[in-house]
């Protein structure tokens, strides 16, 4: 269970439903996929559309009425908790695919009422916790002001952060106009319309006035959504609530697993297992050697810069403090993926900064090639970050901040550096300490080659993981004397 999928969707999260399902498959499961896609214009009610997709029965509502969008929340809590068309399309796959075990991954246009029905049917059920969509309508655990979300009563936070939400169903059209353009006219879209349209956005960008840029939390101060705090408060609890009824819950990072404890989630249900992806095993390590550390050092970060929240001021005032240090000239420092528009023209003024665009995940294994560090500069509670596990891959060690799951995988003296004080002061007394001290590169890389088959899983190893855990909560059913099992 969740919501879109490739091409369509193009987060991490579609891309590990593909490793996880594809292998799935190959090993004789019947696999089925009950997800929200599509949203057309014309359309009046939802639908539920079966097809098969690479060996996948897939179950797509089509045309959801619940308003959502990543990041930027939802003006509907109420419909997040318990909403009629999908609950009946749900019993309707139910009942034609009849699963042993039901996995949801992702709820954020799906109402966690079927997380109840899930629970009551004649399977095991269990959920995979890719963030923190179940506590927080915007998944990041943030509140209004930038910080960690942590408290019991969060209705009046929620009504602020949730000020951005969509009032129409733009995020989903969106993704279906582009994947339909490319699945009916091949091309459409690397035809000079595509650069019109381009252009047309940096215009509208430019013409924008100042403070309309799109910030990573809402203002304080309005909101449209007021009169809703009890119903975003009330979709808090209802949602802990429901996840306990669940089988077994698999938070992807330790800390992950930690604030969903502290928040109400029962202990005994969570099983923590790091994520693999399919094209991380593409990555080849390097073996660092003293000839590679002649000249400047290099630093890289992959979407670092993309967002507040992501650590772009984190970077951009760590290079103002290495400048002031006099350790400018001493390195570069490589940004690749997005770009924060307000930090634009000031990081990319260094003279020892260069930016790379975005990138494909393909083209990894050659970008990584030749850099000697990668910086995780996240302020949030990033439930793992992917992005550390593929700067490891390349035999890269990691600085990252004292956040999320950033720690499971850096560990100071054994894969990189923990920045402690999750600040840019910390960042650029980490990287002048590895200016000054180059050795420590290389002894880490070293490292990260002793220890890479503990490091970095394989897709084949975490499928393994995975099916242990389906096997478990089904036989504990059955200790149970479950007569549903």
């Amino acid at each position: 269970m969740g919501w879109g999928f490739r091409p369509m969707a193009l987060a991490s999260i579609h891309e590990y439903l593909d490793d996880l399902m594809a292998p799935q498959v190959e090993r004789g499961y019947e696999v089925g996929y009950f997800c929200v896609g599509r949203h057309y214009p014309l359309l009046r009610r939802p639908r539920l559309w079966r097809w098969t997709r690479n060996g996948v029965r897939m179950y797509e509502v089509i045309n959801s009425p619940i308003l959502y969008a990543p990041d930027r929340g939802t003006p509907m809590p109420e419909a997040q908790l318990d909403e009629v068309y999908t609950e009946g399309f749900f019993v309707e796959a139910l009942s034609a695919f009849r699963p042993d075990v039901i996995h949801i991954h992702d709820l954020g246009f799906l109402p966690s009422s079927l997380l109840e029905i899930a629970s009551r049917q004649n399977s095991a059920a269990v959920m995979t916790l890719h963030d923190y969509g179940p506590l927080c309508p915007t998944i990041k655990l943030l509140n209004y002001a930038g910080g960690i979300c942590l408290q019991r009563n969060v209705g009046s936070d929620c009504v602020i952060c949730c000020a951005q939400a969509p009032r129409d169903p733009r995020f989903t059209r969106r993704m279906t106009t582009r994947y339909e353009a490319r699945r009916l006219l091949p091309g459409f879209l690397h035809t000079p319309l595509k650069s019109a349209w381009h252009s047309l956005r940096a215009v509208r960008a430019k013409l924008r006035k100042p403070g309309e840029e799109h910030s990573d939390r809402a203002p304080a101060g309005s909101s449209p959504l007021y009169g809703l705090e009890e119903a975003f408060q009330k979709r808090r609890e209802t949602n802990i609530r429901r996840l306990n009824m669940l089988d077994s819950l698999m938070p992807n990072s330790h800390r992950n697993g930690a604030i969903y404890q502290a928040l109400g989630v029962r202990g005994d249900k969570i099983v923590v297992l790091h994520h693999a992806h399919k094209h991380i095993e593409e990555i080849h390590f390097r073996a660092m050697t003293e000839a590679d550390l002649a000249g400047p050092l290099t630093f890289a970060t992959l979407n670092g810069c993309a967002s507040v929240v992501k650590g772009a001021y984190v970077i951009l005032n760590a290079l103002k403090n290495l400048e002031r240090m006099g350790l400018a000239n001493h390195f570069k420092l490589y940004v690749m993926g997005g770009l924060l528009e307000s930090i634009q023209s000031e990081l990319l003024a260094f003279p020892n900064v260069v930016y790379r665009g975005t990138y494909k995940v393909p083209d990894l294994d050659h970008l990584l090639e030749g850099l000697h560090v990668g910086i995780v500069p996240s302020v949030w509670e990033e439930s793992y970050g992917y992005v550390g596990i593929e700067f490891l891959a390349k035999g890269i060690p990691v600085i990252g901040n004292r956040m999320g799951g950033i720690v499971d995988y850096t560990v100071e003296g054994l894969t990189g550096w923990v920045n402690t004080k999750n600040t840019a002061d910390g960042l650029a007394e980490i990287m002048a300490r590895i200016i000054r001290n180059p050795s420590e590169i290389l002894q880490l890389n070293r490292s990260i080659q002793t220890n890479y088959g503990r490091l970095i899983k394989t897709m084949d190893r975490h499928v393994d993981e995975i099916e242990n855990v389906y096997k478990s909560v089904i036989e504990a059913r059955r200790g149970q004397g479950d007569p549903r099992c």
